[in-house]
């Protein structure tokens, strides 16, 4: 069912200028206002980093050779013979893939605590940012635990992660009902990252296929992306295993108006299937908006 498609904080301190500056070093800007999950109040740094390899899901290092430590979360320990550690633990591999494929290779920008910016094995404690393939920023931090891939794991002294906001992600990622796909898909809404609050709709809707709120979320997605064709295809999924929802019916009827408006040379005529979805409502509760809508597509007054 996917179809390929190519946000409030404290008033802002000298730390948050300090960010932001940096992160716009190279012309590019870091929403920090959408990472609820971090308080800039706390007097900090930012650091560009090449990532140039992964131990396991929370641990990586620079081209400098530096070893990085990721704020907030405890990931599964992959084998290390050299360090005596000759066990994959359960989900450790996966989390290490996780990790790779978000930063290896890549420039990242660390945010580290003045006070609080190294561990006792001399290891930088971090939270680390990424641009992704669609050019839109992420927390490795925050993204390991919003997929189940790590724990969160709050050190003692911790200044610059809301403890509360990472262990409700923590429960919403590990319970996964039907509303908790609702919250994270929300989640990536609110850092602007369409493309994965889309696909978290979708995983939750082939678990849940019967639980409406999903689709209309999905739906009313789409429409934002000004992408009503889309939300169309959402509205018919749901109404072919529940044909007499008169909601979903209504804003199918509402959506297929959208395409006909906005749609030269469609291959098909919305505007007849706008009608025949309207007059579909005739005799329910939007009898008559129904009504005077159909008068109207037929060009009555």
């Amino acid at each position: 069912m996917k179809p390929t498609i190519s946000a409030s904080l404290r008033a802002p301190v000298f730390a948050v200028g300090l960010f932001l500056a940096v992160a716009a070093g190279a012309g590019e800007s870091l929403p920090t206002q959408s990472y609820r999950f971090l308080d800039w109040t706390v007097p900090h740094r930012v650091e560009e980093a090449y990532i140039q390899y992964v131990y396991d899901g929370d641990t990586v290092q620079d081209r400098y050779q530096r070893r990085i430590r990721l704020l907030g979360v405890d990931a599964p320990e992959v084998a290390h013979p050299e360090h005596d550690k000759f066990t994959n633990e359960p989900g450790g591999i996966e989390a290490l893939h996780f990790t790779e494929n978000k930063v290896r290779g890549k420039k990242a920008y660390l945010a580290i605590d003045d006070e609080n910016a190294v561990d006792k094995y001399g290891r930088t404690l971090a939270v680390v940012f990424v641009k992704d393939d669609l050019g839109e920023w992420s927390c490795l931090n925050w993204d390991l635990v919003r997929e189940g891939m790590a724990e969160v794991m709050i050190l003692p002294g911790n200044r610059f992660c809301v403890e509360a906001e990472w262990h409700k992600l923590s429960a919403v990622a590990s319970r996964r009902r039907a509303e908790d796909f609702r919250e994270l898909a929300q989640s990536f809404k609110d850092e602007g990252r369409s493309e994965s609050a889309v696909e978290t709709y979708q995983r939750g809707i082939r678990l849940f296929p019967d639980a409406r709120a999903l689709y209309e979320d999905l739906a009313g997605l789409y429409l934002g992306m000004n992408l009503p064709g889309f939300s169309v295809d959402i509205y018919l999924a749901y109404l072919e295993r529940h044909p007499g929802d008169v909601l979903i019916r209504y804003r199918l009827a509402r959506a297929y108006e959208l395409m006909a408006a906005v749609q030269s040379l469609p291959l098909v005529d919305y505007r007849k299937k706008s009608t025949e979805e309207w007059g579909r409502l005739l005799g329910t509760e939007y009898d008559a908006e129904a009504r005077q809508t159909l008068l109207r597509l037929e060009g009555k007054p």
